[in-house]
């Protein structure tokens, strides 16, 4: 079914379309914040060079709300210098930011609009407390300021502007080719080792796979009026950037199953419960690999308990310890197959131990 597109509108402009180098920063920025997503058990999408340098849609759906970023890889910021116009360009800092919504249909779904600093901003006599935060509202700063931005865009633009959706994010990337690389490739070897800790698997590989798709995307210059199409040909979807973390990943069921195979005993089961229960795990382990983020929730909600407690099924009874988790747990693990997750996790927590 083909939706209406709610961000089809001329876009400000698309330079940054066909200068993928000036920008690398940005896409990696956008790589980063990506990726720190993956803690949220949501949908999301990414899209580059459209109405600003970065996008965020919390969903897939074409009544997504948006986060706008203008991204800046070059110097530390103060307000003036984000609120002045120089002679060579129209429009202030905040100026293009404000632009990328005021009067536009698609409005009232954007949930904010951030600037994102790589040396950060020199707020530190403007704030109204002296926090120090990664990110600022436009409300953080004192009032006399507020006004000022209020002021000056009012000058620039007109009245009817909304300011209350300004942000300003102090990004922590290296802005060195190198050292952003080394960034981003170590933050995906982490979560990869965190989600598949006995597996071999190739950050380097899907840093550049991630990368070139984002690319491949960003300097695609064309409007696409069906939401669809947008999506297909300008946004990259969370679940995208999983399966290509999940292909440069091995890890293989044989060691669980011929784990599962020594503690079978211990639970008392027949032939048939037995099979039943190996399946259900396989059927767990797929869905981790493939980064299904409620069994991985649920997974670690789990293994906290065993570590915490620990729990050695080769030291006790293993039913007892299955229904202990169970009643422990409760609710918390009540909407998935808890007995086959239990026995999974606890399978899992062996052969870590072993390694």
């Amino acid at each position: 079914m083909n939706t209406k597109n709610p961000l089809y509108f001329e876009q400000r402009e698309k330079s940054g379309s066909s200068t993928f180098t000036k920008f690398y920063y940005q896409y990696n920025w956008a790589l980063n914040q990506a990726l720190d997503n993956l803690s949220n058990n949501k949908e999301y999408i990414v899209f580059l060079e459209t109405h600003e340098d970065v996008v965020f849609a919390d969903s897939y759906k074409n009544e997504s709300n948006f986060d706008f970023f203008q991204v800046k890889e070059t110097k530390t910021f103060s307000l003036k210098q984000l609120c002045t116009r120089d002679k060579n360009t129209k429009n202030s800092i905040l100026g293009k930011l404000i632009l990328s919504i005021h009067n536009k249909p698609y409005k009232n779904q954007v949930r904010s609009l951030c600037i994102v600093a790589s040396n950060g901003f020199d707020f530190k006599r403007i704030l109204k407390n002296n926090t120090i935060l990664s990110i600022y509202s436009i409300y953080d700063l004192n009032d006399r300021s507020v006004d000022e931005v209020t002021k000056c865009l009012k000058e620039e633009i007109g009245n009817d502007i909304d300011i209350s959706k300004i942000n300003f994010h102090h990004s922590k990337l290296s802005v060195e080719f190198d050292g952003l690389q080394h960034q981003m490739i170590g933050k995906i070897a982490t979560l990869m080792k965190k989600l598949f800790p006995k597996s071999y698997y190739d950050a380097e590989d899907a840093y550049r796979a991630i990368i070139d798709e984002m690319c491949r995307k960003g300097t695609n210059t064309q409007d696409y009026k069906i939401w669809e199409d947008f999506v297909a040909n300008k946004g990259l979807k969370s679940s995208e950037i999983e399966n290509i973390i999940k292909t440069k990943t091995t890890n293989d069921f044989e060691n669980i199953r011929d784990c599962f195979n020594d503690i079978s005993n211990d639970l008392n089961i027949n032939a048939f419960k037995k099979a039943h229960i190996k399946k259900s795990i396989q059927n767990i382990h797929a869905e981790i690999c493939s980064l299904n983020l409620y069994y991985i929730k649920i997974y670690e909600i789990i293994n906290k308990y065993i570590k915490e407690n620990q729990i050695n099924i080769y030291e006790t009874n293993a039913n007892m310890v299955i229904n202990t988790i169970l009643k422990d747990l409760g609710e918390k693990i009540d909407d998935i197959n808890s007995y086959e997750m239990i026995v999974y996790c606890l399978i899992r927590r062996i052969l870590d131990e072993s390694v």
